[in-house]
């Protein structure tokens, strides 16, 4: 059985099955349990002999794809793990020496965006190619910066761990919110938001928008403040009428607040809305979906009007990431650390790497730290001979601006196994 520190209760208890007079061979590493979220039961490989005693265990530890500096910078992390936490293990390179890994404190993460593409750069004129970097993050929104400047730039990358943020489902429903209430002639939107209530398909969206357009054009009222009237609410699909109240109320107050509110003001008024709640009943993953929505605060306060927030909403989302098997074998690649794993690279930048990011504040609070550690452990193992791990000092998130502290799994670490690198803003790598 191979990656059998994936493998969750039900498959575990057949495999014990089958394997019942012990003739079992488990292939796994305890160090890349990182799915527990799905199913994986890290007791499973940590208890194998407990369940099957006398198993004999042969430990691989000969490295054929890092570094020896950046094995010993993997080692460190898992020298920090309590002991029930995992098997003891030293991996050692074949590999010749190389560079330490570098630390990059950075101000925040459009400086990080720029400091990882400069460096890009310099790679490239070393005669790297674009298909040799992987750039990691913890969570979606962690890369939001670092795709509008690939963008910006021109360069192609492709999102290994699904579609580009503001393709996600859940940015263009919320982005479909903020537009129809700009532009309630936006029947496209309307018919984006609407049919995600049950029962509520094109064609119903389309006859709910005709028959609200005819009575705000008889009564001559705003078509928003029509949305939440009895009228309106008497048409909506039985199925759909409990939460049709608060999705109307909520664009209500987003048509209102457009007139004279700021842009990361409006933004927080739609999160507080019909749709937060929406994605905790719809979504198992929602607590990842809504960090990449409150990530729309801070990105908002850049603009300083609705208009020009929304023409680069629409403009970043209408962006594809649709490659040929030829341009994805030479762009750039983006992946959350999850869908990196089983993945190698000779260049790897790891982003985000402050307490609140990485780990995720929701883990820090919960203290389901190990997990992360092991998570930690997984990035840094994808690097064959460079490795970058990127801090970026502040966030901010609306007008408030917070500073933070490096990642736990940073301070833990003997700093003789990594270079500090001092990036000034203005000046190239």
């Amino acid at each position: 059985v191979d990656e059998f520190q994936d493998t969750n209760r039900l498959q575990s208890d057949i495999v014990d099955c089958f394997g019942a007079h012990h003739q079992i061979m488990a292939v796994g590493d305890d160090a890349q349990c990182i799915y527990t979220w799905r199913g994986a039961n890290f007791d499973n490989i940590m208890r194998f002999n407990e369940r099957h005693p006398g198993a004999a265990m042969h430990k691989i530890e000969t490295n054929y794809r890092s570094t020896p500096q950046i094995l010993e910078l993997a080692n460190s992390i898992l020298n920090q793990q309590p002991s029930s936490q995992g098997y003891h293990k030293e991996l050692r390179a074949v590999k010749a020496s190389g560079e330490r890994p570098y630390f990059v404190p950075i101000m925040d993460a459009r400086g990080q965006a720029n400091f990882v593409l400069q460096r890009i750069e310099g790679l490239i004129d070393e005669g790297r190619s674009l298909s040799e970097v992987a750039i990691l993050y913890r969570a979606h929104y962690q890369a939001m910066d670092l795709q509008m400047e690939l963008s910006r730039r021109n360069i192609d990358y492709q999102i290994t761990s699904g579609v580009r943020f503001f393709e996600q489902a859940h940015i263009k429903d919320f982005t479909a919110q903020l537009r129809f209430a700009s532009n309630p002639a936006d029947v496209s939107a309307f018919a984006r938001f609407t049919t995600l209530l049950p029962k509520v398909g094109p064609k119903t969206a389309e006859r709910l928008h005709t028959f609200t357009k005819k009575i705000a054009e008889k009564q001559q009222r705003n078509f928003c403040d029509v949305l939440v009237s009895e009228a309106v609410l008497h048409k909506v699909p039985s199925d759909a009428k409990e939460e049709w109240p608060s999705l109307a109320e909520t664009i209500r107050e987003l048509s209102v607040a457009m007139v004279d509110s700021s842009p990361n003001t409006v933004i927080q008024l739609g999160l507080d809305g019909w749709y937060s709640t929406f994605i905790r009943e719809i979504y198992p993953n929602w607590t990842e979906r809504e960090d990449d929505l409150n990530s729309l605060i801070s990105f908002a306060s850049r603009y300083d009007t609705m208009e020009e927030l929304l023409a680069q909403l629409v403009l970043l989302a209408s962006e594809s990431n649709e490659r040929s098997a030829e341009e994805q074998q030479n762009c750039l690649r983006l992946t959350t650390i999850h869908q990196a794993k089983g993945l190698e690279f000779p260049v790897v930048f790891v982003l985000g790497l402050a307490d609140g990011l990485f780990p995720l504040q929701r883990t820090i609070d919960e203290g389901d730290l190990e997990e992360e550690r092991r998570l930690f452990y997984v990035a840094v193992t994808r690097a064959m001979d460079e490795l970058y791990l990127s801090y970026p000092m502040i966030n901010q998130k609306g007008n408030s601006v917070h500073r933070m502290n490096p990642s736990r799994f940073i301070q833990e670490i003997d700093p003789s196994r990594y270079d500090t690198l001092r990036v000034a803003p203005s000046k190239s790598w």
